[in-house]
């Protein structure tokens, strides 16, 4: 996925709407395996930006990229899996972006298309496109971003909603066959490893 994203941003004459076509060909290309595997790995690197910053303001622009990154392959699974079981399929058996969504206050196709903004949201404010008079101003934009995208009050709050999505895609992507912890399991595992 990152070879992806960085081949087309490396591609000289691309205007932002052709980058995107780019992208998202390129992101197509993938199998259900690969996208699965990304999101993993995105994931870890969102886990290990928690670590590092912790509940600070700075952890949610710091870790934009993986979100992006993130929201991005849930766009591409939604079109490469079935939204609606198929005959003879249990409703866990297909990737259930409502489910995905009930995770957050906007849906991800919104999320995903704030993310994307060149000069507003969180990725904006890691590459310094969004401006600030002072870190504290860049801290309330912060919040007030994650707040009404991700229904998140701080970056704990977005990193156990960002756990539910991902085990949920797991869940859906994997087997189909089993359900996914309730968010007091997810806070009870993060709890007892002390993240």
């Amino acid at each position: 996925m990152v070879d992806g994203v960085q081949a087309a941003n490396a591609s000289p004459g691309l205007n932002p709407d052709e980058k995107a076509l780019a992208i998202r060909g390129a992101l197509m290309q993938l199998t259900t395996e690969q996208l699965l595997q990304s999101i993993n790995e995105q994931f870890g690197d969102f886990l290990k930006d928690f670590a590092h910053y912790g509940n600070q303001p700075a952890f949610l622009f710091r870790s934009a990229k993986y979100v992006q990154r993130l929201f991005e392959a849930v766009s591409i699974l939604s079109m490469k899996c079935p939204l609606s079981p198929m005959p003879g399929q249990s409703a866990l058996q297909h990737f259930n972006l409502a489910r995905i969504d009930r995770c957050f206050a906007r849906k991800s196709g919104e999320i995903l298309n704030r993310i994307n903004l060149k000069t507003e949201g969180l990725v904006a404010v890691r590459k310094g496109d969004k401006k600030f008079a002072s870190d504290a101003e860049r801290d309330a934009y912060c919040k007030a971003e994650a707040k009404t995208y991700f229904g998140a009050v701080d970056g704990e709050d977005l990193t156990q909603r960002i756990v539910q999505m991902v085990l949920q895609i797991n869940v859906q992507v994997r087997s189909g066959l089993c359900t996914s912890p309730s968010i007091k399991d997810v806070r009870a595992y993060f709890k007892a490893i002390q993240l």
